[in-house]
């Protein structure tokens, strides 16, 4: 997933194995920041092929995470942070704890902790837009910045393979309708969401699944969204 920011600041989230592959697809010649979920392997193992974006940028590239993912990224990764000889080419990054909002290139960037199974992971809030992957439950502490969700709908652009060989459709959350109470409604992004969807959701991921088919579309297909430069 990219997001593209304001004044073209392109953010990263997560690193997958065919992230190379996905580049190529759609031209991606930046990357500003990467924003890590979790340390599974299908959201991380394409991290060695940031230190092509390290040449073509001259520079390190910042790096946002929790705790435990950044503990695990080093021990994965244990060469890139350990090894002197970068002969063999090895990416320039540097790792920021998350404990709350943050921001990147003046965009607040807001972590949404929620359930992969019994872990908890990140999803990430830019403005009136979250990205949620691997969903399979949402935490009380996090049901404050999403008390404004409704029944989730088929979000058009993007789809995913999930875990475990199954592959969902990436959705989005319509809000209601802004009110005096409720200003700033926020829609969400949900990627492996094991919620209970309703018919609607079913009979539009058949109608994807078949879209797809018929394009001959890979499942996973790099999927780029660009917010606008208005400030809501």
């Amino acid at each position: 997933m990219l997001i593209e920011l304001g004044g073209g600041v392109r953010v990263l989230v997560d690193t997958t194995p065919d992230l190379r592959s996905q580049a190529l697809a759609c031209g991606l010649d930046r990357v500003d920041a990467v924003l890590f979920t979790h340390c599974h392997a299908d959201h991380v193992m394409g991290l060695d092929d940031v230190r092509r974006f390290n040449v073509l940028q001259q520079a390190a590239i910042p790096c946002y995470g929790d705790a435990v993912t950044l503990k695990e990224i080093r021990r994965t990764f244990a060469y890139i942070f350990e090894s002197n000889d970068e002969g063999g080419g090895i990416p320039r990054i540097h790792l920021y704890p998350v404990g709350g909002p943050f921001s990147i290139g003046g965009e607040a960037i807001v972590p949404v902790p929620v359930w992969h199974g019994r872990r908890e992971i990140l999803g990430f809030r830019v403005r009136d837009f979250a990205y949620l992957t691997d969903c399979s439950g949402i935490p009380d502490a996090s049901t404050r910045p999403t008390s404004r969700w409704s029944r989730p709908s088929p979000y058009p652009r993007a789809s995913a393979r999930g875990g475990r060989g199954s592959r969902t459709s990436a959705t989005t959350c319509r809000t209601r309708q802004p009110t005096t109470r409720s200003p700033r409604a926020w829609r969400s992004l949900t990627m492996g969401s094991r919620s209970r969807f309703d018919r609607r959701q079913k009979t539009e991921d058949r109608r994807q699944k078949q879209e797809a088919r018929s394009k001959k579309q890979r499942p996973g297909a790099a999927c780029l969204l660009l917010a606008s430069d208005r400030r809501q």
